[in-house]
């Protein structure tokens, strides 16, 4: 598997790649011009050298000196880098050299030199190669006396100056590369660090987010475009947070699974549709003698934790808790969700919790010398409207129907302690409660008695409610 190349990685060899490029450039272009200067200054010495020695051995060509003009050549002959120097005179024969085997010897012009004329070379320089592969800088210069040409002077210089001075700048270079490479790889890696040090953060930031932790904050520690991106990452974490707390405090007066619908879907619409569900309605038994004979911060206080209990109970069963009303209690199992095909057995399992839950509870206010409470419940399954309902200005999600009335009239006959379901109800759950078949019952709004059974527990299990007393 390939390993992914990280930013640090990438920033690093990306300047030290930069440092390289330029000091190489920077090294061409110094050769260039440190070549083109030596080459200028050994041409400008070569000329002035042939033109004095011109004018020199004007005289001793003139009269035939040969001493002298062979001691003219074996001075110029020692200076640095010159590879021959000799005098020709009018006839073209090699009057001075500074190779005396030389001296007398019919002097030709060189192949590169060809074509031109001695008139028409004064003050001429040239290079040609040697046979040895280098190359040389040739130089002659015509003698004259009160405008009688006698002859010339020709010298070689060696360019072998210029090519040592060239491989002196190349390990200079070389030397000054390896170090800038040293010291710039050094510094990329820091400048590498200060860059991705920040994005790294804006990462990790990034990760917390989406875990959920919008309290999440990032240290501004610039005011470059890091810090900016930074100061951005902060502003959005914090509209998330204020957001999430919204949402938190929305499902406190919503239902989890209606806040889910709008989440999905926050077009608001009013209606509903058809669809099967469990409604279950619980109410404490002698609520109204109660708030007669205790202070209302005490019953607020007992409200509260009974709430509490029962919404804990309706959602650790995927219920949704659709109202308080008063002291009662109304849950929904299956709308919402859409999909939940067990709710009548969950809507049952729910109930008998709640039943051990309100007596655990009615002990604690016992040993607190408050008075307890117990509930009744009702329990329909059948055909429901779910939707919303209400007006665009002020509107809630429910089911309404017939099958919620009858839940809701089943709740009003059920006793202290005692759980009441309807035939509907039963038969989906048959298998797994022991439920007692009770008299039929008649409910306002309904002609035929009601056929009910109470609940006694699940199957195999401890009893976990009371019968009605």
């Amino acid at each position: 598997m390939q390993l992914p190349i990280t930013l640090k990685v990438k920033l690093c060899l990306l300047i030290t790649g930069l440092l390289i490029l330029t000091v190489l450039g920077a090294g061409i272009l110094l050769i260039c011009s440190e070549k083109k200067t030596l080459y200028t200054l050994i041409r400008d010495q070569g000329e002035a050298l042939v033109k004095d020695l011109a004018q020199t051995s004007a005289e001793p060509l003139l009269n035939e000196d040969d001493l002298i003009l062979n001691s003219l050549v074996k001075g110029a002959a020692q200076k640095k880098y010159v590879e021959a120097v000799f005098i020709v005179d009018n006839r073209g024969t090699i009057r001075a050299h500074s190779d005396v085997r030389l001296i007398g010897v019919k002097w030709t012009l060189p192949g590169e030199l060809n074509g031109a004329g001695e008139g028409s070379i004064q003050g001429f320089s040239g290079s040609y190669p040697l046979s040895q592969g280098a190359s040389t800088l040739y130089f002659l210069h015509p003698i004259s006396y009160n405008n009688l040409k006698l002859g010339s002077v020709h010298l070689e210089l060696s360019q072998s100056v210029i090519n040592e001075a060239v491989r002196e700048a190349v390990h200079r270079i070389a030397a000054f590369l390896i170090t800038a490479l040293l010291f710039g790889s050094i510094a990329s890696l820091g400048l590498a660090f200060l860059i991705s040090t920040p994005i790294y953060r804006l990462i990790e930031g990034t990760r917390k987010i989406a875990e959920g932790d919008y309290g999440y904050r990032l240290p501004i520690k610039s005011r470059d475009e890091i810090g900016i991106l930074t100061d951005a990452f902060n502003s959005m974490a914090q509209s998330l947070q204020h957001k999430e707390r919204v949402e938190r405090a929305f499902g406190k007066y919503v239902p989890r699974q209606v806040a889910e619908l709008i989440r999905k879907d926050p077009n608001i619409y009013l209606g509903g549709i058809r669809q099967q569900a469990t409604v279950l309605f619980a109410d404490i038994r002698g609520f109204t003698s109660l708030a007669e004979i205790i202070p209302p911060e005490q019953v607020v206080e007992i409200l509260n934790r009974y709430f509490t209990v029962m919404t804990r109970v309706i959602l650790e069963f995927n219920g949704s808790l659709d109202k308080f009303i008063g002291d009662a209690v109304m849950a929904v199992f299956g709308a919402p969700p859409l999909d939940q095909k067990n709710h009548g057995e969950m809507a049952v399992r729910a109930a008998l919790k709640m039943q051990a839950e309100i007596q655990n509870l009615g002990r604690q206010l016992y040993r607190e010398g408050k008075i307890p409470v117990s509930i009744g419940i009702g329990i329909n399954s059948g055909e429901v409207i779910a939707g919303n309902m209400g007006s665009m200005e002020r509107l809630e999600y429910t089911v309404v129907g017939y099958d919620v009335i009858i839940a809701s009239r089943l709740e009003s006959v059920a006793g202290k302690g005692q759980i009441l379901i309807t035939e509907a109800v039963y038969q989906k759950v048959k298998n797994l409660v022991e439920a007692a078949q009770l008299l039929p019952v008649r409910v306002k709004g309904r002609t035929e008695p009601l056929k009910i059974y109470e609940l006694k527990g699940l199957r195999d299990a401890p009893k976990a409610v009371s019968s009605r007393q």
